[in-house]
């Protein structure tokens, strides 16, 4: 119930918190960036800002920061408004402004105070960017690390720079390509700018956007101390409000719910695009929405551009939201997460992205049930429980714990820091594990050392830094760098500096380490690796202190035509240069160079122009350094002239007055168009030479000629002046003193006339009556020829006939009047017309080496016609020879060519060789074209430009190819064909694709060189079976041989296949890597390799074939030989040299088989040592033997022995303080001697061999040392006072020998005198009926009996101990208690016991009393002493003789003792020595040297009292051995060891030989 209600009361929280902040914090404020990077080619680029308040207008946008263009908007940039449903606010630019649009753009909206705010970046067009970021968009928490990566898209040799918020330059980040903060706070969010330097204007540079949250992660607040909501599909918490922005396309206090294609905002009402294209709508737009959101793509597109769909198994906003559909289907829908199936197991919501907080198990489904190892509804899921444990057939869970390198509840995850499909990959992310997907993609990239997709390639040689992106700058010669630092051994190359050798020398330094300071002047440039000077502008030289010459000074000039001028060229350079002025009009210009001022230069030339015009002047000034080159131009000009004669305006007897018009440029001659000029009139009687001249130079248009002769006649002229020396032109005409025809014209109406026309002269100035004129011309070449002409006075036009034709003539009307022919005339010159002219001479044609050229020649028509301008040449196609006749009509405009030239020739170009052709040549002038002149001329042959036609294959065989063709095209063979040649080439195939192949001929590979033939067949043999070939053919003329036609492509058929070809790729000692070649040529489609291996020794051996299918593509125009195959030989036996030869089949069967190739596995590891056996052993020494491994896998070089004792039967002995002890033993030796051991402990050996590879597996065995005797076994206590009818009391003092293992209770008869044979000892049951008068009634486990110092025992109690049954006594008998004690010694099957001496007998069913007078047999003390003091005598004498009589015999035989199974006990209670039956197990004996038999080797006494009898002295028999009794021991245990039956025989031997000798001293 308080859970239900906290859970109300949280969701009440947030129901009123949007309620409280929706006038405040917007957080469903939306941008849209269409076009986010902007397009290379001209296009429209917007941003439009979607409100949930429905008030657009309020939105404003506005430039982030200044990031090299300003802060104002772009220059024409729109904004429109958008109402319902949309309401929002569109910002658009469209592409005039080009690269201004680049930048960062917000849009804000204010609501109670709350400014809510988004920012989104313009990037550059991908074509042209520099600099790109890894990340645009980068959100992170406040205190976490964060790189900020460019890629350098565009290498420039310049420094790079950084700039945060378009501030100062960040000196810190020079020249870097990745910088870190290493704990972001607010400070640190912001834009952040790469560029080149010089180059931020360019707008092309890089730029990102670092978004820092203000809490640490999961918490929100003022404090930061709130924790934050979850926020689902990729929503994130705002760190002051504790809201979730969600991504665009996702709504819901939580994020939870999902949109739908095409639309977004906080109620999903808004759309990307119209309705019709609903599934792609929203791609290309990126959306941003407030911090710390940032911007991403819209759900199911990512990339750059937001026009990637996402991949199976993830969606949402840049797709970076996982699946979680129900196994068996990753596929969701990539927009909203839905899933078809349903989400899978612990996974609920809409998205299928909500923790299910009730799936914490599943009940097992009872209905299915997976093989081990295997889970899922259709068992085709594979477990991953540790040891191999089954898990949850329908769940996969497993019941302990998940195999290594797996996690999850179905461990069915990747460990963190893991991947692949086995989880066998480490991650090596930037981020950490956590950056880690599950296909081991790095989001963040790959950490410092690792490169390629998903990281797990270490950094080439030369290469370091995340992602191996940087280059080493390490000093030639220890290129290599630290892989993740790039810190170098030892110094920086030329050229950089720091830490890790990345950072550019400053412009001050070079070389290496930049230890070197430059020396560049004048703002040159320093190589940062030699310290050389990349000079600015004209500065030049090794520090950038020269210069190349540079003109600072060639003015232009004007002179007056004939005067003298100084013309000067100044320069500046350094060093000195040398200078030269010249003019192709004024050759023969001397120069002298002299300085001027510091590094300045002059040359001076006097020249003199005698014409008028431009004198165009060059500047060539050089140095080392280069050379300029200036024109500059003297401008001459002659003085003005006036054409006009001037005016007589007044005579009288001593003076006259004139006038004149003023000069004006071009009218008149000389000067130029901006002079002003002055006047002078001159003067003189006609009979003078020498003009005379009035005082001065006048600037008016009249003057007065004073104190002139009278009745004289005068010539009188107007001199014009202009500035400058030789200023001064030359007299004007003289005036008229009688009339003349005015207008005075000529024209030519045809080429033999002129026609001229004037006006007659006024009376007044005639001042006689004209009476005619005269008229007189001639050619103005040629004077000699004058004409005249009378024409009347009246007459006004006159036609002269019968002139040459274009010729100049020179025409002079003079008026004749009463007083005579006038001194002056009307002259007029004019050329007659040109006339058409007439046929060329001597048309002829000529051959030249091109035979599709002709040279035309001929002379100029007879005559002169007037100017030829030009010739006009025409020619047509008469006949093509080798095809007939043509239907050529010369009068058909369309078959000519036409051609001009100035030329008497012309080359004829492009004709058709071997044919003949109709040619008009015709000159012209201005009138006209005149007559043609024909010629039919033949061109010569040449080699053909056609092709055979109609190339087919008629057979085609394994070896053979038949080809067939069409003669040439008769107006493509140029000539007669004399023969064909051919050839065939070798074909083979590339492929392009999956599905298209190329072919591609071998050049020079010819399969039949090319060959002459003069027919229109060949039959080509010898070829290789199933190889493509192309065929081709051309014709042949007398001029030689014309093109090969188009390739004709045709292949063999196939043949059984050449052998292929093996080789050895790797080898390891069980397996062998052969590299398949196939034949190549292959002679078909191989379909099948057949592999043959045996061991090299022994072909009959083992030996295996291998049938390998061509899985490759099999189709008829593959012609190659196939891929490369390799196989893998596997389960090989180590150090083995095996043979191997491979055959390939195609369509017609088998080929050969190859080569043998013998190879040899590598050395192994051996096999353990086998057969170790104990060679000997003493109590302190034991030497081990052993035989070589069964397969040795190699070289045995040594083998190494380890032991240490496992554990003692000696007490006092502690082997836990004992350590192991090791030892190489020689390979020929086989043996170890181990001295220095402890007597009665168990050895543990552990040998092993060794090749070159290494040690093998150990071989184990376990030996003791030989025992200390066991102590004597305990005496029971009869304790008489408890004895009853049936039972007994004793008790008995444990043995302390830490080799006991059981304790035996035995019950013998009293009257037994023969002694206990530990051979026959057994339970009662045995022993009745066997008739044995001793048995064992209780077995006891030492380990119980040694918890008490005492020990008491009630024998007879009916009870059963150790399988022995403790039988009840019988009242009135008397009997013996012994004790046996037996030792038992693991691993060698060994045992050692001891029965106890019985010190009296009791009779059961009597209590004795003890009393004052002790009895023995009923026999006073006293007397019993007595008694046996007489016995003690007795015997002592017996004995004495008896030891005379053996000593007799000591030297004649040997003493022979009854033995047991290896072991001397003296501690027995007889004087016979016994066996102890102990199976021994299976696995003991393998290693125990003990004879391997089940049953005891009982030795039988010779006579059951145990006495031996005399031996007949005169029959003395020697034993087979004799053995000293201090050896028995070792003797009987080598006899032990031993499956033989030899002991068991002298044992018989040593009976007999004691029975005779019983019987003979009897």
């Amino acid at each position: 119930m308080l859970q239900s209600v906290q859970l109300f009361s949280l969701c009440l929280c947030f129901l009123l918190f949007p309620t409280f902040i929706s006038g405040q914090f917007d957080a469903n404020f939306t941008l849209q960036n269409v076009w986010g990077r902007l397009p290379f080619e001209p296009s429209r680029s917007l941003i439009q800002c979607v409100s949930s308040s429905g008030q657009p207008e309020k939105i404003k946008f506005a430039r982030t920061i200044d990031v090299g263009e300003g802060l104002k908007l772009p220059k024409y940039t729109q904004q429109f408004l958008q109402g319902a449903p949309v309401y929002s606010r569109i910002l658009f630019m469209p592409s005039g402004d080009s690269l201004s649009r680049f930048g960062a753009f917000h849009c804000e909206v204010t609501s109670g105070g709350v400014t809510t705010k988004i920012t989104t970046l313009k990037l550059p067009p991908e074509r042209i960017a520099e600099f790109e970021p890894e990340e645009t968009y980068i959100v992170v928490n406040q205190g976490e690390k964060v790189h900020l990566i460019m890629k350098e898209m565009k290498h420039l040799d310049l420094p790079i720079r950084w700039r945060y918020n378009g501030g100062d330059i960040i000196e810190k980040w020079n020249d870097q390509l990745t910088v870190t903060i290493p704990a972001a706070s607010l400070a640190d969010a912001g834009i952040y700018e790469c560029y080149y330097e010089g180059r931020r204007n360019e707008f092309v540079h890089g730029i990102l956007r670092l978004i820092v949250r203000g809490c640490e992660a999961e918490k929100f607040g003022q404090l930061c101390d709130q924790d934050c909501p979850i926020c689902y599909n990729g929503g994130i918490c705002h760190d002051l409000w504790g809201m979730c922005v969600c991504p665009p396309g996702f709504m819901g206090l939580h994020c939870e719910k999902a949109c739908g294609a095409n639309h977004f905002g906080a109620d999903c009402t808004k759309i990307c695009s119209p309705v019709g294209n609903v599934d792609s709508g929203c791609a290309i737009h990126l959306f941003c929405k407030p911090d710390p959101y940032s911007c991403s793509c819209a759900p199911g597109y990512k990339g750059p551009k937001c026009a990637i769909e996402c991949k199976l198994g993830w969606y949402g906003a840049d797709c970076k939201q996982p699946c979680h559909c129900i196994s068996g289907s990753k596929a969701c829908n990539r927009i909203t997460g839905e899933c078809d199936g349903g989400c899978d197991h612990g996974w609920i919501g809409e998205s299928c992205q909500i923790r299910d907080p009730s799936a914490t198990f599943l009940p097992n489904n009872t209905n299915i049930s997976c093989p081990v190892g295997k889970f899922g509804k259709t068992c085709d899921q594979k477990c991953h429980c540790k040891d191999g444990v089954a898990c949850d057939s329908l769940t996969g869970t497993c019941p302990g714990k998940c195999e290594n390198g797996w996690s999850g509840p179905s461990c069915d995850e990747c460990v963190e820091g893991q991947f692949g499909e086995n989880c066998e990959n480490t991650c090596h992310c930037e981020g950490g594990h956590i950056d880690c997907d599950k296909n081991g993609f790095c989001i963040q990239g790959c950490v410092a050392g690792w490169t390629g997709f998903t990281c797990q390639q270490k950094c080439n040689q030369g290469w370091f830094g995340q992602n191996c992106a940087y280059s080493c700058h390490c000093k030639e010669g220890v290129r290599v760098c630290d892989t993740i630092t790039g810190s170098c051994e030892g110094d920086c190359e030329a050229g950089y500096m720091g830490e890790n050798c990345q950072t550019f020398c400053p412009n001050t330094h070079y070389g290496v380490n930049c230890n070197k300071s430059c020396t560049c002047k004048n703002g040159g440039h320093c190589n940062r690796i030699d310290g050389s000077c990349v000079c600015e502008g004209r500065w030049k030289g090794s520090t950038c202190t020269e210069n190349s010459p540079q003109i600072v000074a060639a003015p232009d000039e004007e002179v007056n035509t004939g005067q003298p001028k100084s013309v000067s060229c100044t320069a500046d350079a350094i060093p000195p240069p040398s200078i030269q002025i010249t003019t192709s009009k004024l050759p023969d210009i001397h120069s002298k160079i002299k300085q001027l001022a510091k590094n300045q230069y002059q040359v001076v030339v006097l020249v003199t122009a005698t014409e008028a015009g431009n004198v165009e002047f060059f500047c060539i000034a050089r140095n080392g350094h280069g050379f300029t080159k200036k024109s500059f131009t003297l401008h001459v000009i002659d003085p003005p002239v006036l054409r006009e004669r001037p005016k007589i305006l007044s005579v009288n007897s001593t003076s006259v007055t004139v006038g004149w018009r003023p000069w004006e440029f071009e009218k008149d001659e000389g000067g130029k168009k901006s002079d002003r000029v002055n006047y002078m009139v001159v003067y003189r009687e006609k009979k003078d030479i020498q003009w005379q001249k009035l005082d001065t130079w006048q600037s008016g248009l009249s003057a007065i000629i004073p104190n002139l002769l009278p009745d004289t006649e005068y010539e009188v002229a107007v001199r014009c002046q202009r500035v400058g020396r030789g200023g001064e032109g030359k007299p004007s005409l003289k005036p008229t003193s009688e009339g003349i025809p005015h207008d005075f014209l000529a024209v030519a109406p045809n080429a033999t006339s002129v026609q001229l026309t004037w006006k007659h002269p006024m009376l007044s100035e005639l001042r006689c009556r004209l009476l005619a004129y005269r008229l007189r011309f001639w050619k103005t070449s040629d004077n000699v020829s004058m004409q005249h002409a009378e024409i009347a006075s009246s007459v006004e036009r006159y036609v002269i006939t019968d002139l040459a034709v274009h010729t100049n003539y020179t025409f002079q009307l003079y008026p004749l009047t009463s007083s005579g022919l006038g001194s002056y005339y009307a002259s007029v010159n004019v050329t007659t017309p040109e006339a058409v002219p007439g046929p060329v001479q001597n048309l002829r044609y000529h051959h030249v080496p091109n035979p599709h050229n002709l040279l035309l020649t001929w002379d100029t028509p007879f005559g002169n016609t007037g100017s030829l301008k030009i010739y006009s040449v025409k020619y047509g196609i008469a006949s093509i020879k080798n095809c007939g006749n043509s239907s050529f009509e010369a009068t058909d405009p369309g078959v000519f060519t036409a051609l001009t030239t100035k030329d008497k020739q012309i080359t004829l170009i492009g004709l058709q060789p071997y044919s003949n052709y109709y040619i008009t040549v015709c000159a012209s002038t201005s009138a006209g074209f005149g007559d043609v002149q024909e010629l039919y001329a033949d061109t010569k042959e040449a080699a053909p430009t056609g092709v055979p036609q109609n190339i087919r294959v008629i057979t085609v065989g394994k070896t053979v190819l038949e080809f067939h063709w069409d003669p040439i095209q008769c107006d493509k063979s140029n000539g007669k064909i004399i023969n064909y040649e051919y050839a065939l080439q070798h074909v083979t195939y590339f492929r392009i694709n999956k599905t298209r192949k190329k072919r591609k001929v071998l050049n020079g590979k010819w399969a039949v060189p090319v060959t002459k033939t003069n027919g229109t067949t060949v039959f080509l043999t010898g070829l290789i079976p199933f190889q493509s070939y192309a065929f081709v053919v051309r014709g042949y003329t007398i001029s030689g041989p014309g093109p090969f036609s188009k390739k004709i492509f045709e292949k063999t058929a196939e043949d059984v296949p050449p052998a292929p070809s093996l080789s050895v790729m790797a080898k390891s000692d069980k397996d062998i890597t052969l590299k398949l070649i196939p034949p190549n040529p292959s002679h078909g489609v191989i379909l099948q390799y057949r592999l043959s291996y045996w061991p090299a020794e022994n072909k009959s051996l083992n030996t295996s074939f291998i049938l390998i299918n061509n899985t490759g593509k099999k189709d008829d125009d593959d012609n190659d030989s196939g891929s490369v195959k390799t196989y893998l030989l596997q389960k090989l036996l180590p150090y083995t040299q095996y043979s191997v030869k491979a055959q390939c089949s195609t369509k017609p069967g088998w080929g050969q088989w190859s080569k043998i190739t013998t190879v040899s596995t590598e050395e192994s590891l051996p096999e353990p040592p086998t057969f170790i056996h104990l060679l000997s052993r003493t109590n302190n020494s034991l030497k081990i033997g052993w035989s070589p491994p069964g397969h040795s896998n190699g070289v045995i070089i040594l083998y190494h022995v380890k032991y240490q004792p496992l554990s003692t039967a000696d007490p006092l002995y502690d082997v836990e303080k004992s350590l192991a002890r090791s030892s190489n033993v020689s390979f020929t030796t086989r043996s170890f001697d181990l001295t220095g051991l402890h007597h009665s402990t168990e050895y543990q050996f552990q040998i092993r061999a060794a090749t070159q590879v290494g040690f093998g597996k150990k071989a184990e065995a376990v030996y003791w040392t030989e025992f200390a005797e066991i102590d004597a076994p305990p005496n029971p206590i009869i304790l008489k006072e408890h004895v009853t009818d049936s039972t007994v009391f004793i008790e008995f003092t444990p043995s302390d020998h830490a080799g006991v293992r059981k304790y035996q209770i035995i019950v013998e008869a009293a009257h037994n005198t023969a002694g206990v044979d530990e051979i026959k000892l057994m339970g009662y049951k045995g022993s009745v009926e066997n008739k044995i008068p001793y048995y064992i009634t209780a077995e006891l486990d030492a380990s119980e009996v040694s918890k008490h110092s005492k020990y008491n025992f009630v024998v007879g109690d009916g009870k059963t101990y150790g399988g022995f049954t403790n039988v009840p006594l019988k009242a009135g008998e008397r009997y013996n208690i012994r004790i046996r004690t037996i030792a038992q010694f693991e691993m060698e099957g060994r045992s050692r016991s001891a029965i106890s001496f019985p010190e009296s007998s009791i009779e059961v069913g009597r209590t004795e009393v003890r009393n004052n007078q002790t009895q023995i047999l009923g026999v006073s003390i006293l007397y019993f002493i007595f008694i046996i003091l007489g016995l003690f005598v007795v015997l002592t004498v017996l004995l004495l003789f008896l030891g005379l009589f053996l000593s007799k015999r000591k030297r004649k035989s040997a003493q022979c003792q009854e033995t047991t199974n290896g072991f001397t006990n003296p501690g027995i209670s007889d004087t016979g020595t016994w066996s102890v039956a102990y199976k021994v197990t299976e696995a003991e004996a393998s290693d125990s040297p003990v004879v391997e038999t089940s049953q005891a080797i009982i030795l039988q006494k010779g006579n059951e009292k145990g006495s031996f009898a005399k031996q007949n002295r005169r029959k003395f028999l020697h034993s087979p051995t004799s053995v000293r009794v201090q050896k028995l021991s070792d003797y009987i245990f080598n006899k032990n060891t031993r499956v033989t039956s030899g002991f068991s025989d002298e044992f018989h031997v040593c009976t007999t030989l004691t029975t005779r000798l019983f019987n003979t001293n009897s």
